[in-house]
Formats: structure tokens, C-alpha cells, sequence
């Protein structure tokens, strides 16, 4: 009867045992990176439309018909890329929180400074974590993003990102 490894460390005296350990580690490797990269491409969906909200504090009125006069094609101002379309702009006046000489505080309005809530649409992917437009500028919540069209540049914050059904 045959030991299954010899005086040399060959299992069945054919086969070099380190050799046999790597190449299983090797397989398990490729095994292990196949698994992964199936779930990751399940867990991305593309081609679909993104509608996110965005909140610009303090502007002017002449800002504010700026915004609407050019809805399509609002892009980011330092990446020069397509942010999306604006479908709705819901224009309050600006409140803030004044200090009072009795310690207490007051919420009032500022003179002729408005706050425009945008809600822009665009075509993105989402995957498990995140929204991407389709131009790949990642949309995250309570972000500082520049606003951009020919007649305006706005700064403002991301205050929702969602899927829609159309």
C-alpha cells in the first residue's frame, strides 16, 4: 500500500503538495471574485429618472426668473456637467433666525430675499448606496452643488434624491 505523501512531500508520490495548495487558493481567488462581481452588476439598475431637489437660500428676485426662464440644461458650474431638467420651482421668502436684545429669538423674513426649492429630473443609474446622473455626477443628500443656465449661477444644497416611475 502507497502513503499518501512520500519522503519528497508528494501526495500519492506524483503531485508536489505546495503546488496543490496554491493552486487551490488560485481557484478559490477566481471563485470568490466571480461571486462578487455577479452581485454587484445585479445590484445596479441604469437608464432610469432621477428626480432630486435642491434648496437655494437668499437669492433675488432677478435670480429667481432667471431659474425659470431656462429650465432644460441646468448644469454644475465647476464640472460643467448636465444636472438635469427642472420641473417645479416653489419660490418662499427667505426666514431668519434673529437674536433679540432679551436672549430669546424670532424668525422673520428678509427683505427681498427668497428661497427656491428646484426639483430637477434627470435620466441616472442607482445602484445599492447611490444615485449617478447619466453624465456621472453623484447626487448625495445635504450636498453643496453649483447650479448653472445662460442667465444664472446658483449655489445651493441637495435636500431629496429618488427614483421615479414615468
Amino acid at each position: 500500500m502507497k502513503k499518501i505523501l512520500d519522503e519528497k512531500c508528494k501526495l500519492f508520490g506524483k503531485i508536489n503538495i505546495i503546488d496543490l495548495l496554491v493552486v487551490v487558493a488560485i481557484l478559490v481567488l477566481i471563485f470568490a471574485s466571480i461571486i462578487k462581481f455577479e452581485n454587484a452588476s445585479e445590484q445596479m439598475t441604469s437608464d432610469k429618472t432621477i428626480e432630486y431637489t435642491v434648496e437655494v437660500v437668499g437669492i433675488r428676485q432677478p435670480s429667481v426668473d432667471a431659474i425659470k426662464k431656462k429650465l432644460e440644461g441646468i448644469t454644475e458650474l465647476e464640472t460643467e456637467k448636465e444636472l438635469g431638467n427642472v420641473v417645479d420651482v416653489k419660490v418662499t421668502p427667505t426666514k431668519e433666525l434673529v437674536h433679540l436684545n432679551d436672549g430669546s429669538y424670532k424668525e422673520v423674513e428678509l427683505v427681498n430675499k427668497y428661497t427656491a426649492l428646484l426639483t430637477i429630473e434627470v435620466s441616472g443609474t442607482e445602484t445599492k448606496d447611490n444615485y449617478y446622473t447619466s453624465t456621472g455626477k453623484k447626487l448625495i443628500v445635504g450636498e453643496s452643488i453649483s447650479l448653472y443656465n445662460d442667465y444664472v449661477v446658483s449655489y445651493g444644497n441637495v435636500k431629496s434624491v429618488k427614483v421615479i416611475e414615468k
